[in-house]
């Protein structure tokens, strides 16, 4: 007889590799097999020897043989260890514990589901016992009476039940003396019914129940997985909730009053498992040595992550809850140089060695613990961040994208279609013709690009925007369904002309009919086609026509419609183009500002009307106006009517205050030139009232001249010609010429140089003298050689004619021209607010509107955003300096705003910021390490303004 068990006290297996004598259970199992041999196997009862050897094979008989029954009996379970499912029980009238195992409903062999039960100490139980067996066997618990049921912990498998009230369950407690019924609930549900239930509850309320009706796997009603017949309803609940898949995760926590969803997705196993870089070590292996030894690992099992602080790198978080406030999702990219992904490291404190007994196995060997350690480098860097969707709790939506962004209505839209189950045989294989995830396998490469190459070399940007289309085709039709169109055998990805054979629409955007406009307001709305959505929307209408915004990677900007109109922002400018009309509407003001110029082109006509007020044109230098260009042979011309009734001319003050009508051509300091092949002058005609013809050369002071080959005045027969002298004051003339169709008087001395022809007498108060020559007359031919007397009769006719002729010439006549000049020139030009009236010739001049017309209480001029790039990145553009227009009656006066906003008031605002920081560009603050932060973000708060004068201060770039 030996004490040396047999086989070999080390072992090896594939699966563990080598086996040390300080397994635990090894060693129980060992203990179990000492006894199973020696106690009770032969007659020696209790001593621990065997039989050295038994040829006969008699032990098995004494053992097992008929002649011996086994005994039933109860019992205490006073001490055991679940890792042996070996039990010390008190059984009853017994002086020692012995040693008992608990049987199985479930098979246990190598393979298959086994029961996990255990039996707390101190449990009643019931046992088998067999003289010829070293051990007992536990039947089953035995149920204690409940002899206060208020102290019972009774839980409930639905709290939804009626158990508790329905009167069959309690119909025996309620008989007397409880209808013999004792309380061996022992913590089981209240609402446990004799429906052959089957489950198990804790103390702590978590359970497994099977009914007809219901399934459940809980903690409690707040945490767990229940399935109901009726409806077919799965939940699912978790207080605090964790879903893992190979790459995602999503965590949801009630985290100290903060309620946290977050949700993270990979494209990439290996980033799932916190890898960035392909071929790093991900897993790392531990011996049983290491992580079954309380003074090795314990806390670690047979494979585990190669950093203690490995981390999934997810590429798309969603965050939901007091993260993600409203939402919040986020797109980046790996840091430059950083090879994985990991939490933070921390301080765990110096541990407490764990207590170990140190046993020695049977075999004489002492535990031989192993260790290890897993590595703990951790970088930190800032991922590239592509995009953000953000959702605050006051339902703001702020989203940007570091790339890009593209909104549009597109009708043909391939969706990729599944052909097989991703576990087929048939689909995409990287054995055979797939590259997985572009990187596993021996298909091609899985092209993609974020930037379509421009080829303008000096405007890249311009054509990017021109272009814009080539980009959404290169985003719907390829970037956003790739990886479905390299997964060919997995997916059908339809083309465009696909499903335009199918009849779904023949393009996405079709060319509008342009020559609508020439004959029509607006361009007619496309034929739509029509989809049947389902049995309630039916066939609802779908154009082809791409409408889009596009917010381009160069920053710039495009809005487009599906008739041709497009809002184009980019390089600089700002482009409004449409295939019909650019309407610029404002219901009050509608402004333009030009730095440089302001240019107003047509290819017809422009037309500036003002319903009730002026148009005012102003230029520092020249108004250059044209008509008729030489370039065409059409007709011409430039019209300036005024329709006014007035006579007045009121420009004692100025702006919208003055009152005048007419048409006035006013050069003080230079000349008013008409150039022509011909000037026609009138007044009265069709429509136009007729009136005076009035050329006044300084009031008399300065002259009228013509030059022409020849002068041509025509009167009516009645009319006359008057020439009045000394009329340079009103009321002045003394003197005047007459002509007349039967009268001329002329009211000086006549020269000339050469004859003067009379059909008539000539009459004169004076004599007729002749220096050389003779005065012949019919008289003297016949004789009178002498010029004849005139006296008596003669002499008064004479001098009555002579006399009436100079009252015409010195009085009457000049009265006449006191009288035009009175009526025709005081009255009608040179009194007040007539336009020959010396104030009224000074004051009548071009001004702006004052102040009071502008009516502007409050203005204030924001700075653009170009405007304050420039000043805050140090630029300095020109500023724009408005000169005024001098009116003598109110002095200076300005364009819109007015002399007030331009001048006077600060109305300029220059806006500085507070968040963001000027670094060769914008950067926003630094937020400041929690809980110190910053200010600027404590209480966020716009800065001061610093509103400036506007004149002198506002900046242009003009050309050079």
């Amino acid at each position: 007889m030996g004490v040396t068990p047999p086989g070999k006290p080390v072992t090896n297996s594939p699966q563990t590799g080598q086996q040390h004598s300080f397994d635990q259970a090894q060693a129980a199992r060992l203990v179990a097999r000492q006894q199973q041999a020696s106690r009770y196997g032969n007659a020696a009862y209790g001593s621990q020897v065997q039989a050295v050897s038994d040829p006969a094979v008699k032990l098995p008989g004494y053992k097992v043989g008929f002649q011996d029954t086994g005994r039933l009996c109860t019992g205490t379970i006073v001490d055991g260890t679940a890792i042996a499912n070996c039990y010390k029980v008190f059984v009853e009238k017994s002086r020692a514990p012995i040693i008992a195992s608990a049987l199985s409903t479930t098979s246990q062999v190598c393979f298959g589901a086994s029961a996990l039960n255990t039996y707390a100490p101190g449990t009643p139980v019931v046992v088998m016992v067999h003289d010829k067996i070293g051990q007992a066997y536990i039947i089953g618990s035995v149920p204690s009476v409940l002899d206060i049921g208020k102290r019972a912990y009774h839980d409930y498998i639905s709290q939804a039940s009626r158990k508790r009230v329905d009167d069959c369950h309690k119909k025996y407690i309620k008989e007397k003396l409880n209808g013999q019924m004792i309380d061996w609930s022992c913590w089981r549900p209240w609402d446990a019914t004799l429906a052959s239930e089957w489950g198990a509850v804790s103390t702590t309320g978590i359970g497994v129940s099977v009914d007809d009706f219901m399934l459940r796997a809980s903690v409690n009603e707040f945490c767990g997985l229940y399935g109901f017949y009726h409806d077919q309803l799965l939940r699912v609940a978790g207080w605090n909730m964790q879903v893992w898949t190979a790459g995602s995760e999503r965590d949801a926590y009630m985290d100290q009053a903060e309620c946290n969803d977050t949700t993270g997705y990979s494209p990439y196993p290996w980033e799932a498992a916190g890898n960035i870089e392909i071929g790093m070590p991900m897993i790392k292996e531990f011996k049983p040595k290491d992580y079954q030894c309380p003074l090795g690992v314990p806390y670690y099992s047979h494979w585990e992550n190669d950093n203690e602080f490995q981390q999934p790198y997810h590429r798309t978080q969603k965050f939901f809850g007091y993260l993600g406030q409203g939402s919040r999702t986020v797109i980046h990219a790996p840091p430059k140089g950083v090879l994985r992904w990991t939490y933070k490291p921390g301080s765990a404190g110096s541990a407490t060695p764990p207590y170990e007994s140190s046993i020695r196995g049977k075999d004489g060997f002492s535990p031989d613990c192993g260790g290890g350690s897993k590595e703990r480098d951790h970088e930190e860097k800032p991922v590239y961040g592509l995009q953000e969707d953000n959702t605050g709790l006051d339902g703001r939506r702020f989203i940007t994208s570091s790339k890009g962004i593209v909104l549009s209505k597109r009708i043909l839209l391939p969706i990729p279609q599944r052909l097989r189950r991703p576990e087929s045989g048939e689909g995409d294989d990287t054995e055979r013709d797939y590259k997985a995830a572009s990187m596993f396998g021996s298909g091609p490469d899985h092209k993609i690009t974020g930037d379509i190459k421009t080829t303008d070399s000096k405007w890249p940007n311009m054509q990017r925007a021109t272009a814009v289309l080539d980009l959404h085709g290169y985003l719907f039709n390829y970037a956003g369904l790739h990886p479905f169109y390299w997964h060919a055998k997995d997916y059908k990805t339809w083309e465009e002309q696909e499903l335009r054979q199918e009849g779904y629409a023949d393009v996405n955007q079709k060319i509008p009919e342009f020559s609508q406009l020439k004959g029509s307001m607006y361009l007619k709305e496309p034929t739509p086609k029509e989809w049947k959505i389902d049995h309630r929307y039916n066939q609802q209408k779908f154009y082809e026509q791409e409408s889009y915004i596009s917010l381009l990677e160069d920053g710039g900007v495009v809005i487009g419609d599906g008739y041709g109109g497009e809002i184009r922002m980019v390089a600089g400018c700002v482009i409004i183009s449409a295939p019909g009309d650019v309407w610029l509407k404002g219901g009050r003001d509608v402004q333009a500002w030009g730095g440089n110029d302001v240019i107003l082109r047509a290819n017809k006509s422009i037309d500036i009307s003002a319903t009730e007020k002026n148009v005012r044109i102003k230029a520092e230098r020249n108004v250059l106006v044209l008509a008729g260009n030489d370039s065409t042979d059409r007709e011409g011309g430039i019209l300036l009517e005024s329709r006014g009734k007035t006579i007045e001319y009121d420009f004692e003050t100025c702006g919208d205050e003055i009152k005048f009508a007419g048409v006035v051509a006013r050069a003080p300091h230079s000349n008013v030139v008409g150039l022509a092949k011909q000037i026609y002058m009138r007044t009265g005609g069709g429509e136009v009232e007729p009136g005076d013809i009035v050329l006044d050369a300084a009031q008399g002071s300065n002259d009228v001249i013509t030059k022409s080959n020849n002068l041509y005045n025509y009167l009516k027969e009645s009319g006359s010609v008057y020439h009045f002298f000394g009329g340079q004051k009103v009321g002045g003339t003394n003197k005047a010429n007459l002509f007349q169709q039967s009268v001329t008087c002329l009211c000086g001395p006549i020269g000339t140089d050469g004859d003067i022809f009379c059909d008539g007498n000539v009459l004169c108060d004076g004599s007729v003298l002749v220096a050389k020559g003779h005065i012949l007359t019919e008289a003297a031919a016949k004789g009178a050689i002498f010029v004849g007397p005139c006296d008596g009769d003669c002499q008064g006719q004479v001098r009555a004619a002579v006399e009436r002729f100079k009252n015409l010439i010195d009085v009457e006549i000049p009265n006449v021209g006191n009288q035009i000049d009175t009526q025709k020139l005081q009255e009608m030009w040179y009194t007040e607010k007539r336009a020959g009236n010396e104030k009224v010739m000074t004051i009548m001049e071009f001004s702006f509107r004052r102040d009071e017309d502008y009516n502007i209480p409050d203005f204030m001029l924001y700075e653009d955003r170009w405007q304050q790039m420039a000043r805050l990145g140090g630029k300095s553009p020109e500023k724009w300096t408005e000169r005024p227009v001098t009116a003598k009656s109110c002095g200076k006066t300005f364009p819109f705003p007015g002399d007030k906003w331009l001048n006077s008031e600060p109305a300029y605002v220059e806006q500085d910021f507070k968040i963001v920081q000027i670094e060769d560009g914008y950067i926003d603050q630094s937020r400041g390490t929690a809980p110190g932060l910053s200010s600027e973000y404590a209480e966020p708060e716009f800065k001061p303004n610093q509103p400036k004068i506007i004149n002198g201060n506002y900046p242009i770039i003009p050309r050079t």
